[in-house]
């Protein structure tokens, strides 16, 4: 029957020279009857060897006699572990079969290593796996304009289900946030989206993933144009349109601003602290700032307009679009940016119910589903 519990155990200082070079560790397994069966293994074995029972003797010990068996594999159960400065693999755990000789339950446990491949071809087979472990993801969280913040649950409850993935996750506040609005041009939130990509690579990411909510999505694209660096963005709920302000009449107000903006660059008074104003969803929001820095994220033709930077995200970075067909912009979406970006295979627009806030909850499923088939090693 197959071994039931296992444990590691440091090598202990009586062990052979070869396991000390090898550095491999001792392995205690309990059979179906609990009883402690302890086995050193090196990859470097051959089969042979763990087919004769006087070298299972001496490296094994086990209660009663060991029987040679004719055929001899091993039976993967565990991680697999990289030894990267000695090129091994070893196992932590093997499918040991034990079974008693006789009706009296003689104290005697042949162990079966059941094998249906060499070593050779083993440790070839593993060399993507222990590859794959040492990748791991890491997802960049960029919520909404202000209101929205590090702190909004519409989208930051979707932390805690990627950090349940095994995934790196970044959840910081924003210079577009309800408490920063706006605090720089778009230039400095871009430097900050690098300071927390590094962070992430710092924390062991290997593999980097942008995760946007309305205005976090722009400026995510915004940095994966220029960087260059991000392995795929999801883009919830796509907001904040500088182009769509001279196309809307209902975002007059915001095109206005823009106007104004402009004229005080032109003017030399650029860089002076003035009242202009936003819309989100709806909602009239003032916006504190200088015509330079609004300009930065309200100007039709800079990198917060998403048909600007959608042409130029590296052909390599998959990207998933979900919006909900309440959404202000569900019938507008696929023409104003998904339909410019480059092909790649991997790109996902999804449809959802509901509304622009209820996107990050429906579409959470789907998004992890996505990561895991698209960028997941």
């Amino acid at each position: 029957m197959p071994v039931t519990r296992s444990r590691v155990l440091p090598a202990r200082s009586v062990a052979p020279a070869w396991l000390k070079r090898h550095q491999t560790r001792t392995r205690t397994f309990h059979d179906n009857r609990g009883a402690a069966i302890d086995l050193w293994l090196d990859i470097d074995d051959p089969v042979s060897k763990l087919t004769d029972p006087n070298f299972l003797r001496r490296r094994g010990r086990v209660p009663g006699t060991l029987e040679p068996v004719a055929q001899a594999d091993v039976r993967m159960l565990g991680q697999v572990r990289a030894n990267a400065t000695l090129g091994h693999i070893w196992l932590n755990s093997l499918s040991l079969v034990t079974k008693a000789r006789s009706p009296v339950q003689r104290r005697i446990f042949p162990v079966r290593f059941l094998l249906s491949i060499s070593f050779a071809v083993l440790a070839a087979a593993m060399t993507p796996l222990i590859a794959a472990a040492q990748e791991r993801i890491g997802v960049l969280m960029l919520h909404g304009k202000n209101p929205g913040s590090n702190v909004d649950p519409t989208f930051g409850f979707m932390k805690g289900n990627f950090e349940r993935q095994g995934w790196l996750v970044a959840f910081p506040d924003m210079p577009w946030s309800r408490g920063r609005y706006l605090d720089g041009n778009l230039d400095k939130a871009l430097v900050e989206i690098a300071g927390h990509v590094k962070g992430l690579r710092d924390q062991g990411a290997t593999k980097i993933v942008i995760a946007g909510h309305s205005m976090g999505v722009p400026t995510g694209m915004a940095y994966a144009a220029r960087a260059g660096d991000v392995d795929a963005l999801v883009q919830l709920a796509p907001g904040h349109i500088p182009l769509g302000y001279y196309t809307y009449p209902s975002l007059k107000a915001v095109r206005d601003s823009v106007d104004e903006a402009r004229a005080l660059v032109a003017a030399g008074k650029g860089d002076s602290n003035e009242r202009f104003n936003d819309i989100n969803q709806g909602r009239q929001v003032p916006v504190i700032t200088t015509a330079k820095h609004f300009l930065s994220y309200f100007e039709p033709t800079s990198d917060a307009e998403m048909s600007v930077t959608a042409p130029r995200i590296p052909a390599k970075t998959p990207v998933m679009t979900v919006i909900g067909e309440k959404d202000p912009l569900f019938s507008h979406i696929k023409s104003y940016y998904v339909d410019k970006l480059p092909a790649n295979p991997k790109n996902n627009y999804l449809e959802v119910s509901g509304g622009h806030l209820d996107t990050p909850r429906v579409a959470n499923d789907a998004v992890i589903a996505w990561i895991k088939a698209n960028v997941a090693p």
